[in-house]
C-alpha cells in the first residue's frame, strides 16, 4: 500500500488556479513569508513526476472541495502537463521538463511543501494511507519513497525551527550546531550548505536575498551580513 507524506496547514479557502498559474504569489508583499515568488510550488508536483513520486493538492476554494494532480499527455510527441481534478481536466503551459535545469531533487519537493504551510496556519506534517479532503484544511501529499521519508525524518537537518538560537539581533541569528557542514537558513529554510566551511555555528538569516530555486543569491553579501551580527 502507498504510504504518503502529508504536508497541511489551517486554510478554508485555496484558489485552485493560483496552484496552475506561474508567477502567481499571494505572499508577495508580505516580508514575513517564506514563498514570494509563485513558481516553486508549480514546480515542485512537476519535478516530483519526473522522479516518478505523486504530488497531490486537496482543498477548497469557491466552486467546493478539489483535489488537484499534476500529471502528463503527450501532445505530438511531448509530455505536456495536465491538471487533473478527477472529474475534469484542464490543460497547461507546462511540459515535464519545466524547471528541469534547477529542479532535480527530493529536497526541493519536501521544502516547497512545508514552506508553503509554514506560510499558512497551525502547520503540521505525519504520515497517512490514503489522500482525503478535509474541511478548513489545504494539504499536500507525497509519496513516502524511501529518500522523501529520510528527508522526512531528519527534517530538523532542513528546517531551524527547533533549533536552540544561541544570539539573535533584526532578524539574524547565531544558531546551535547540528550537523559538520556550514549551512544558512532564511525564515527557518535550508538556502545555503557547504561541507567544504568549518563553522562553529549555524546562521539564520531572514533578510538575506534569495534567487528563485530559493538558494542564497550573493555569498558575499551573506557573509558581511554575519559579520555585521557579530558585530
Amino acid at each position: 500500500m502507498t504510504k504518503y507524506i502529508k504536508i497541511s496547514n489551517y486554510a478554508p479557502c485555496v484558489n485552485r488556479l493560483s496552484l496552475e498559474k506561474l508567477g502567481y504569489s499571494s505572499k508577495r508583499d508580505d516580508p514575513d513569508s517564506i514563498g514570494q515568488f509563485g513558481s516553486g510550488i508549480k514546480y515542485a508536483p512537476i519535478s516530483a513526476l519526473r522522479l516518478g513520486l505523486e504530488f497531490v493538492f486537496t482543498g477548497h476554494d469557491d466552486k467546493g472541495a478539489y483535489t488537484l494532480k499534476y500529471k502528463t499527455e503527450v501532445k505530438d510527441g511531448i509530455n505536456c502537463i495536465v491538471y487533473d481534478y478527477g472529474d475534469y481536466v484542464e490543460n497547461s503551459s507546462f511540459t515535464l521538463e519545466a524547471g528541469i535545469m534547477s529542479w532535480d531533487n527530493e529536497f526541493q519537493i519536501y521544502r516547497e511543501a512545508v514552506s508553503n504551510a509554514k506560510d499558512g496556519e497551525f502547520w503540521k506534517k505525519s504520515i497517512v494511507d490514503e489522500i482525503t479532503i478535509e474541511k478548513d484544511t489545504f494539504a499536500v501529499y507525497i509519496t513516502a519513497s524511501p529518500l522523501m521519508m529520510d528527508i522526512y525524518n531528519n527534517h530538523d537537518s532542513y528546517f531551524c525551527e527547533n533549533t536552540p538560537k544561541v544570539f539573535s539581533y533584526e532578524g539574524s541569528s547565531i544558531l546551535e550546531k547540528t550537523s559538520d557542514d556550514f549551512r544558512i537558513f532564511c525564515k527557518t529554510v535550508l538556502v545555503h550548505e557547504d561541507s567544504s566551511i568549518n563553522s562553529m555555528f549555524d546562521y539564520e538569516m531572514n533578510l538575506a536575498l534569495l534567487n528563485e530555486d530559493r538558494n542564497i543569491k550573493s555569498l558575499y553579501s551573506n557573509e558581511y551580513d554575519i559579520i555585521s551580527l557579530y558585530c
